[in-house]
């Protein structure tokens, strides 16, 4: 049975997760759009992504602690969490794989938003960065002089 609500786990995590990279796949395609020019590269992250939301609500949402516990349990003790696996436990632990599902993608998906914010801000420190070193280039100029002692470089 605790191979059963396992392998019950796993699939919700995985429609779930699959569920939400499908919906999220036009946003994605909206931002990413916005800082790829490349449509290659973009279709590239774009599959990233929506591969590490699958990975990300499977491994957030699938429960392998009972599982584990049933395993690692004493043959003494096993039919006594065979008998613990009532409705009201699969359904906690159903309810379980979804709020660890919805944790770990919306997790990963924020992640995702801090750092599409923070590239139009490094970008445009870059380009400043750019922009100040030649403006000071162009004051180093040498200009000719009697004195090659007062020459500005």
């Amino acid at each position: 049975m605790f191979i059963a609500l396992f392998a019950a786990s796993f699939l919700l995590a995985l429609v779930l997760s699959a569920t939400i990279a499908w919906l999220s796949q036009e946003a994605m395609d909206t931002i990413l759009r916005r800082f790829v020019v490349d449509p290659v590269v973009r279709r590239g992250f774009e599959k990233y992504i929506r591969f590490a939301i699958v990975v990300v609500g499977i491994s957030g949402g699938t429960r392998v602690k009972p599982l584990q516990e049933y395993i690692s349990a004493a043959e003494w003790n096993k039919p006594a969490l065979q008998a613990a696996l009532t409705q009201e436990f699969w359904t906690l632990e159903l309810y379980r794989t979804v709020m660890g599902t919805l944790e770990g993608v919306a997790g990963l998906l924020l992640l995702c938003i801090f750092l599409a914010l923070m590239a139009p801000l490094c970008s445009a420190c870059s380009r400043w960065n750019r922009q100040k070193t030649w403006a000071s280039r162009k004051k180093l100029v040498w200009s000719p002089c009697a004195n090659p002692q007062s020459a500005v470089w």
